[in-house]
């Protein structure tokens, strides 16, 4: 509201003879003193000023106050920020990103119940993760809590889901499960806790039997990272891979492009060496030599199909050298040894040299009389360089060779001596400078790896 008129509100004789007013009525004093006829000062107008209605252009939408999206609350707006991070930090474009899609299609949509107990479970699980590991990246315990505490109650209703068999194989309750392995493997709340998780994922996979990627995404993303786990959770435990199975064996868990073949061929091997390692392990706790050969000579086919795919490697490195030109700039170490073309290749490569690792213990303990620990070390080394070439992983992004970096750098680490030796350290160094201050504390936990030599002597490395 504003006021029309002059400034000066003095009567009309004041203002023709440009002499201050008193404005005092019905007459001016002076008007009074001069004999004049005195209008008397002006009176004020008072006006209610509205704004102009906004102008629509032929590309402008003008919106009512009743069109526009409520302001998220606070709680919705934290939870939004935790889940960015998790997409971006941790394996983007895998299981934990379509999990965020299936709770979350909407990252700005105001949070609001589930109806589905199966996918709240999900919600939980999920948020959990997330919460747990911001504040563990940010070095925020009171977060860091909070996401422990969402986690029990997670935890508590999955239990709840998994005694019901209509709901135990559902997409959601695998990747519920999946979303704590995850926390126990990057904000582990014990050792080997994720180890659990593998097995509990296991025997859900069983109940509901091979998940065939063709049917959707989802499908494939899913089935691809349960493999992972379930074989690399096998290496761990010396128990047999449910993918060393021949009906698991034979889903097609690739795309069916030249490295997609190759990797399938190598996550067989891993599935038989998991088979053969527990064959192993039973037959050293009964004491007797009972299956000794057989194992060796199982051990030695192992390591000539490991052989054959190499050759394979190299020559499909080669190929992606020349076609995609994406070789690591001359003058570092992988570019005078390895020559690695980029980070599929590289990643390749190290699923090789882990499962080589892993088999040359073994056979360390058939045949003590042939030193396998040259070949040991050599395979040790290569992961060393390979890591060089994970860098690649920044500028491409790939959730999946994300999961193999972190176990094969912790296998080659235990195997070099860790901290103890130079190439440990170098290892540790190129670790870190390719995943960051993301790393997986949770897999690094002594027991875990208990059948590589040296391994944990010096505790986990934090990334830090």
């Amino acid at each position: 509201m504003v006021s029309r008129g002059g400034r000066s509100l003095g009567c009309r004789q004041c203002r023709r003879r440009r002499v201050k007013c008193d404005e005092t009525r019905p007459a001016c004093n002076n008007c009074k003193k001069r004999g004049l006829d005195c209008t008397g000062p002006k009176e004020k107008t008072w006006i209610i000023q509205q704004a102009p209605p906004p102008k629509k252009s032929e590309n402008q939408l003008v919106l009512s106050p009743s069109s526009i999206t409520p302001t998220i609350s606070p709680v919705a707006f934290r939870e939004n920020i935790y889940l960015c991070y998790i997409r971006k930090k941790l394996f983007s474009g895998g299981p934990v990103a379509f999990a965020c899609e299936m709770v979350y299609p909407d990252t700005l949509e105001v949070a609001r119940p589930i109806e589905n107990p199966p996918r709240e479970v999900l919600r939980k699980a999920i948020m959990s993760l997330a919460i747990s590991f911001f504040g563990s990246q940010h070095r925020q315990i009171e977060i860091q809590n909070d996401g422990y505490r969402l986690y029990g109650s997670a935890l508590s209703e999955l239990n709840v889901i998994l005694a019901q068999p209509k709901l135990q194989v559902a997409d959601e309750t695998i990747l519920s499960v999946f979303a704590c392995l995850l926390l126990e493997v990057f904000v582990p709340t014990g050792k080997n806790n994720y180890l659990s998780h593998i097995r509990g994922l296991e025997s859900i996979l069983e109940l509901r039997g091979p998940i065939n990627p063709d049917t959707n995404r989802m499908a494939f993303v899913l089935a691809r990272a349960m493999r992972v786990a379930s074989i690399f959770g096998g290496l761990a435990l010396s128990r047999p891979s449910i993918y060393a199975r021949d009906e698991w064996k034979r889903v097609p868990c690739a795309e069916f492009g030249e490295d997609d073949i190759l990797r399938h061929r190598l996550f067989d091997v891993m599935a038989d060496l998991t088979q053969l390692l527990s064959e192993h392990k039973e037959m050293v706790s009964s004491g007797t030599n009972e299956g000794h050969e057989p194992a060796l000579q199982k051990a030695k086919a192992l390591v000539g199909r490991l052989r054959t795919l190499r050759d394979l490697w190299e020559s499909f490195n080669s190929g992606a050298q020349e076609t995609q030109g994406t070789a690591i700039p001359s003058g570092t170490t992988s570019k005078r040894r390895l020559k690695i073309a980029n980070h599929v290749s590289a990643t390749l490569l190290l699923l090789y040299n882990t499962t080589m690792i892993f088999l040359t213990q073994l056979l360390r303990s058939l045949d003590p009389s042939i030193d396998y620990q040259s070949l040991q070390r050599t395979a040790a080394l290569q992961i060393v360089e390979c890591f060089e070439s994970k860098k690649f992983e920044k500028r491409e992004g790939s959730a999946y060779s994300n999961t193999v970096g972190h176990a094969a750098a912790r296998v080659a680490w235990g195997c070099l001596g860790g901290f103890n030796s130079p190439e440990g350290r170098r290892l540790s160094r190129f670790v870190k400078g390719a995943v960051g201050d993301v790393f997986a504390i949770g897999a690094w936990a002594d027991m875990a790896w208990e059948t590589i030599p040296n391994c944990g002597q010096n505790g986990p490395w934090l990334g830090g």
